[in-house]
């Protein structure tokens, strides 16, 4: 493993490398990784998380994301995840819609493969 990094506590001696677009995202990891308190001694910051991603690529620090977005660079082992067994649920998103509203079939057919999306991610390992 990269850095010799074995247990979540470690990553603090790491440099973090965050996205302006993803803010939060690994306090959320810390809390779920169950050491809330756990910050990093440096940090890098960048302004979208493509470029955090492409960070990580290049081998900088430590990153974090959404694991549909990274899964076919990990599937690849372009990138690898140090602790798979631990992920942060993330945001949550909501679609809404008036329950008195007009429904036109291309309204139910998103409605429909929203909900077809969020029931496959539910029951993804790891989730």
């Amino acid at each position: 493993m990269r850095s010799g990094v074995k247990t979540v506590e470690q990553l603090s001696n790491e440099i973090w490398l965050t996205s302006e677009t993803r803010p939060g995202d690994w306090e959320a990891w810390v809390e779920a990784a169950g050491c809330p308190t756990l910050r990093a001694n440096r940090t890098l910051r960048f302004d979208h998380f493509f470029v955090t991603l492409q960070a990580v690529s290049d081998a900088l620090g430590f990153g974090i994301g959404p694991f549909p977005t990274l899964e076919a660079d990990c599937a690849s082992g372009r990138l690898q995840t140090p602790f798979p067994e631990l992920r942060s649920l993330g945001s949550t998103y909501y679609a809404l819609i008036s329950h008195d509203a007009d429904k036109p079939i291309h309204m139910r057919a998103f409605i429909d493969w929203l909900q077809s999306v969020s029931a496959d991610i539910e029951t993804s390992p790891g989730s």
